[in-house]
């Protein structure tokens, strides 16, 4: 699920938005912030900075087609033959209304694999695991490839104007993407990921507390964090309810990744044509991104805009902080 399947349950929302703290203006053409953001290395508290990763720092439509297209081709030098996009979409969500309880979107993947190579084949479970990995490679890769303009720029100037000693950047995902698997590109600024994926995590996704909870308790367990009752924690995303709300509920300052929707691959539904989401959790996101509108410390359109986002929020938070007489 992604915030643009949400918005197509709020027409009303989309034609009317409300008014927003929005600290951002382009700035392409100006100074990088580094110098303004800290003068004073020795009176800021450390950062912690998590992303959302699908739709927020590449988008999800062409970096899932590419990985689907090959688990395809893959599936064709396997033997497993005749298998179409319909086909395994069927399947997937075939699967999805037989189960009474949550599964993991790998074990879905490999279930929806297995229906196709079945156990008439020699080392079934080998094969289908040599499908899943090439599916999963290459959404690592095609992420790379679709990474947003100005995301490596951005990352490198915040890491930059903080300091490497003091900032922790993280990733926080439903899915199966991990910075930490993009050497090319973000494996350098990122310090760990947290997927809904992950033992001790799931079933609790995003928006659920449970998720940021590991990921907070992660933080706090690593070098960086020198006081676990001290630092200043920033969560950038796309999706309102999933991260802006869920963010926010626990102490974060949450920055909106509004983007354009005019670039989006999902259908007239709002939903990608691989989503298995139902109507009912779309809903849900759609009810719980009303009431996250508000909760936004800075709204910005691209990653690119987001060292500016955090200087003002870092101003702001330094103006809150009583001074000493």
């Amino acid at each position: 699920l992604n915030h643009r399947e949400t918005m197509a349950f709020m027409p009303v929302l989309q034609e009317t938005k409300p008014s927003l703290p929005t600290f951002i203006q382009l700035f392409s053409s100006t100074p990088t912030n580094s110098e303004k953001v800290m003068t004073n290395n020795s009176e800021k508290q450390p950062l912690l900075l998590t992303f959302d990763l699908d739709d927020t720092l590449f988008p999800i439509g062409p970096v899932v087609q590419e990985a689907n297209d090959k688990m395809y081709a893959t599936m064709i030098e396997l033997g497993v033959l005749g298998v179409t996009e319909d086909d395994y979409m069927s399947a997937t969500k075939a699967i999805r209304q037989e189960i009474t309880s949550p599964i993991t979107y790998s074990d879905l993947r490999k279930r929806a694999i297995a229906t196709f190579a079945d156990s008439s084949f020699e080392n079934h479970e080998d094969v289908v695991q040599q499908i899943f990995d090439a599916w999963l490679n290459e959404r690592h890769s095609a992420a790379e490839r679709y990474l947003f303009d100005g995301v490596q720029a951005s990352l490198q100037e915040l890491t930059t104007m903080y300091g490497p000693s003091s900032i922790c950047i993280a990733a926080i995902t439903n899915g199966r993407g991990n910075p930490l698997c993009m050497p090319n590109t973000l494996s350098s600024h990122f310090d760990f990921c947290v997927s809904g994926e992950d033992e001790g995590v799931f079933p609790e996704r995003k928006p659920n507390e449970g998720i940021y909870q590991a990921a907070l308790d992660r933080y706090h367990e690593s070098d960086k964090c020198l006081d676990k009752d001290n630092y200043l924690w920033i969560h950038v995303g796309d999706c309102l309810g999933n991260d802006v709300g869920a963010s926010a509920d626990l102490g974060a300052h949450a920055v909106w990744v509004s983007a354009d929707d005019s670039a989006s691959s999902a259908g007239d539904d709002g939903k990608q044509k691989w989503s298995t989401a139902t109507p009912a959790e779309l809903e849900a996101r759609a009810k719980l991104a009303v009431a996250a509108r508000k909760k936004a410390s800075a709204t910005i359109s691209t990653v690119a805009e987001l060292p500016l986002a955090v200087s003002q929020i870092l101003d702001e938070v330094a103006s809150d902080v009583p001074t000493s007489s």
